[in-house]
């Protein structure tokens, strides 16, 4: 049976199906996409997007756009990703 959140995430994944993304991508490369993650905007707000990027923890960030990867530091503030705007 599959769950919302299954769909949430091959949504996310898209065009990956989730067994490739395990197999292929998890903890080897990036994975983005255009808007895939549009439905989960709301949920995402400055301040959760600036404690996220100053978190202790190791983070992937990856910088892009206009469908190009961006050559800078990753951001780890919002300071510093409004600065790249």
């Amino acid at each position: 049976m599959t769950t919302e959140m299954d769909g949430v995430l091959q949504e996310w994944l898209a065009p990956l199906d989730v067994s490739t993304f395990l197999r292929e991508n998890l903890q080897k490369a990036p994975h983005a996409g255009a808007g895939t993650a549009a439905r989960a905007l709301p949920l995402l707000t400055w301040d959760i997007l600036d404690g996220v990027l100053k978190s202790p923890l190791p983070i992937d960030v990856v910088t892009v756009a206009g469908g190009q990867l961006v050559k800078a530091s990753p951001p780890r503030s919002l300071a510093e990703v409004r600065r790249l705007m």
